[in-house]
């Protein structure tokens, strides 16, 4: 058993669960399975998670310690990624395939395509659209969410070329929208900028991440709890300070 590859291929196991949201006790137990799996053989495996950073190590019938540290600097939601992942670990823990087996899959699924640009946009708009008649919007209300949602993905992944944070990104989000909402109710497009802007405003507010930080919280991972629960209140802070602007502005 070559434990350095091991080591290696498990670490990016947890990585790839870690970069698409998955919660931190699901990163941890499925790494300590796999491991688990592999060799029965390991002592003293420690496997430890947090949004931002993820640690394996474990000790060797001969006594000999492996250690691998990995930073997750840049994260995303995609939910299919993390079942297929699952999948594969538990494949893994069933069947004990070879670890280049393993590592092929790891990126395959990495490498899977996302939904395109214009389907992603489309989502969007459609999804504004439902929020704002859903809040109290009438047609046109209904159609003016639908183009301010498409653009408003359109320009998260403008933005995204030019390496701006998140919070930023959702900041300058959030004051097009209330700017566009207003902007539109005051040439007489639309009958209630409110319901526009709320019905907008759902495509951003941190919902899965408050979700993770209450399960987190659960399973008793106080430190990842914290750390989901403060980004979901920047992000909120972020949406609040760019819709104050635009309503200081144009309202």
């Amino acid at each position: 058993m070559n434990y350095n590859t091991l080591l290696l291929t498990t670490t990016e196991i947890g990585f790839q669960l870690l970069k698409n949201g998955a919660e931190t006790y699901r990163v941890e137990d499925s790494v300590t399975h796999v491991l688990n799996a592999y060799s029965s053989k390991l002592t003293d495996i420690n496997v430890f998670a947090i949004p931002t950073c993820l640690i394996v190590s474990f000790t060797t019938p001969d006594g000999r310690t492996y250690t691998k540290q990995k930073r997750v600097l840049n994260r995303l939601q995609n939910i299919d990624r993390i079942i297929q992942i699952n999948a594969l670990c538990r494949y893994v823990s069933a069947n004990v395939p070879s670890l280049i087996y393993l590592d092929r899959e790891l990126r395959r699924i990495e490498n899977l395509g996302r939904y395109s640009p214009k389907m992603e946009i489309l989502a969007n708009s459609i999804c504004a659209c439902v929020f704002s008649v859903f809040y109290g919007g009438n047609v046109r209300d209904a159609l003016t969410g639908f183009l301010i949602g498409g653009l408003l993905r359109f320009n998260t992944t403008l933005l995204k070329k030019f390496h701006m944070n998140s919070f930023t990104t959702i900041m300058f989000n959030s004051f097009i929208i209330a700017a566009l909402a207003i902007f539109s109710y005051k040439i007489g497009f639309a009958a209630r900028y409110d319901s526009i802007i709320i019905g907008c405003y759902m495509l951003l507010v941190p919902g899965v991440a408050l979700t993770n930080a209450a399960r987190d919280f659960i399973a008793g991972d106080v430190l990842s709890g914290t750390i989901r629960f403060v980004e979901a209140i920047l992000v909120a802070t972020s949406i609040a300070l760019g819709s104050g602007l635009a309503v200081a502005l144009l309202r």
